[in-house]
């Protein structure tokens, strides 16, 4: 009896953890969906000047109706070649990690509050807060 009783409670636990990472997997998606899939065009007015004109930022809507990158990674990876000069300046001001595609939200932070007489270098460590800003809405928040 007791063996029996082992096993009904192992197999309850499987089907409760596979019941709890199905639910994970479905929310995870549906927040895929509703944040990162672009369901429209974006205004001309939504996108900052410097944003436009390259296809990797290409930008639409998204359900929430928040403008989001239609590739997310690919104006990730150009905005690190573009802004290079403005992240390595927020970057060296503010002593931090490398800005990856993990690691960008300080730099979205510090890129408004940069401490410079250089107009251009400010001007250029705002852009990557604005870029950011954008890029922050391709995802769901946690």
């Amino acid at each position: 009896m007791k063996k029996h009783r082992k096993s009904s409670i192992f197999i309850t636990c499987v089907f409760i953890m596979a019941v709890a990472v199905l639910a994970w997997f479905f929310h995870q998606n549906r927040m895929e969906n509703l944040y990162g899939n672009v369901i429209g065009p974006v205004s001309e007015e939504q996108v900052p000047d410097f944003l436009m004109g390259k296809p990797t930022y290409a930008m639409g809507i998204n359900s929430k109706g928040m403008p989001v990158f239609e590739d997310p990674d690919d104006a990730f990876a150009e905005a690190t070649m573009d802004f290079q000069t403005g992240i390595a300046a927020i970057q060296g001001q503010f002593d931090l990690e490398p800005f990856t595609p993990s690691n960008w939200e300080p730099y979205k932070t510090y890129g408004a509050q940069i401490p410079t007489e250089d107009e251009t270098l400010r001007e250029e460590c705002m852009r990557v807060s604005i870029f950011l800003d954008f890029y922050e809405n391709s995802f769901p928040n946690p």
